[in-house]
């Protein structure tokens, strides 16, 4: 309700935020409901603080969800590996 598109933007500037690197999007209760289901987050607001958990996505470049990360507990390696064979296009074979 509070981070609508202009609230998101005047964030992302006052912490110059590398726009080419950073998405900040918002959208309609529903919408945001289905897009942290997708993706294992979730979210409460407790005494006005909003609370979540942690989830880091690597999605290959077939727009794909290659693997998630809970937590905090992977190593940045871990993710590096993950991007780094994520951007590779995967070619599939079509079976006759």
């Amino acid at each position: 309700r509070h981070d609508s598109t202009a609230v998101l933007k005047a964030y992302a500037d006052r912490q110059k935020v590398d726009s080419d690197r950073w998405s900040f999007v918002s959208g309609e209760p529903g919408e945001i409901d289905l897009f942290c289901q997708a993706f294992g987050l979730y979210f409460s607001e407790e005494s006005g603080t909003l609370v979540h958990n942690l989830v880091t996505v690597a999605i290959d470049a077939e727009g794909r969800i290659r693997k998630l990360f809970s937590g905090n507990r992977w190593k940045p390696e871990e993710l590096i590996d993950e991007l780094v064979a994520a951007s590779v296009p995967q070619h599939h074979e079509k079976i006759p």
